[in-house]
């Protein structure tokens, strides 16, 4: 970060930015629901498997769990 707190990632660090991204995910779910981590957890799983879903398969998804 630079010192008005903007990211700061080149083209070449995606991998970078999603382990940050998810880093900050799963503690925010943290603080949300007071968990120690293991919610966070099953919670970042599942986004996971979704990212990784066709628009088809993620439909069904939704269709089932809203």
């Amino acid at each position: 970060m630079d010192k008005n707190n903007n990211l700061n990632f080149s083209q070449g660090d995606e991998k970078k930015y999603n382990d940050f991204m998810v880093s900050r995910m799963f503690t925010a779910v943290n603080i949300a629901m007071g968990d120690d981590g293991d919610k966070a957890t099953e919670i970042l799983e599942n986004f996971k498997q979704l990212i990784k879903m066709n628009e088809e398969k993620y439909q069904e998804q939704v269709k089932y769990y809203g």
